[in-house]
């Protein structure tokens, strides 16, 4: 199973069992829930769990915004424009295709377990994601294109150095033991190997 695929069922599962959860004998306790995940995963970021597991930030800001949206009305909820900002960051925080699945998965939830009376004015909001998804695919792309350039320039920045300072060693112990001529030679031929190597990793960059 690809990364891609295993996110997106991951976050699909995070919708469905809030959604469920909060339309089910487990509304009642909707505000405790949601708490006891915030304060429990804050408290786990904080001391256990030092890495950045951004699959895991994505999951529980699904089920939390999930919830807040549920829990205040559904479709007619005040929060509901916090599901943009949940595809805007799945977007940035995980794969741009996530935005794709993530609004389908919302839109096709909401549609399918909507009262029989509700009128396309009572989905105006929710038909409005879809529009927004394209931008936080683009935005999304984008990202990861900088993180990428970053990454190369980084790795670049890391191979120069490490170049330029094993033939800076090499200079400074001909220079400690200077004689004559032949050290001077033997600069001159590191000098000229150090913009060697500098030049051909430029080409192949």
């Amino acid at each position: 199973m690809s990364k891609n695929i295993s996110h997106i069922l991951a976050l699909i599962l995070a919708f469905a069992l809030s959604y469920i959860s909060l339309n089910s004998a487990l509304k009642n306790y909707d505000i405790q829930i949601i708490a006891f995940i915030f304060i429990t995963y804050f408290l786990l970021k904080k001391t256990v769990m030092k890495s950045n597991f951004q699959l895991l930030d994505g999951m529980i800001a699904t089920f939390i915004i999930t919830g807040v949206v549920e829990t205040s009305g559904g479709l007619s909820s005040p929060f509901f424009f916090l599901y943009f900002f949940l595809i805007f960051s799945l977007s940035l925080l995980l794969e741009p295709v996530i935005s794709i699945s993530t609004t389908l998965t919302i839109v096709f939830t909401y549609i399918l377990t909507s009262p029989a009376e509700y009128t396309l004015k009572d989905f105006v909001p929710l038909l409005s994601l879809p529009l927004l998804t394209p931008f936080a695919l683009v935005l999304g792309e984008e990202y990861q294109q900088i993180l990428k350039k970053n990454n190369q320039l980084k790795d670049s920045n890391f191979f120069l150095t490490l170049v330029i300072k094993s033939y800076i060693k090499h200079i400074r112990s001909l220079t400690d033991n200077f004689l004559g001529d032949h050290e001077l030679k033997e600069i001159k031929k590191t000098v000229q190997k150090m913009e060697k190597s500098i030049d051909d990793y430029e080409k192949s960059a």
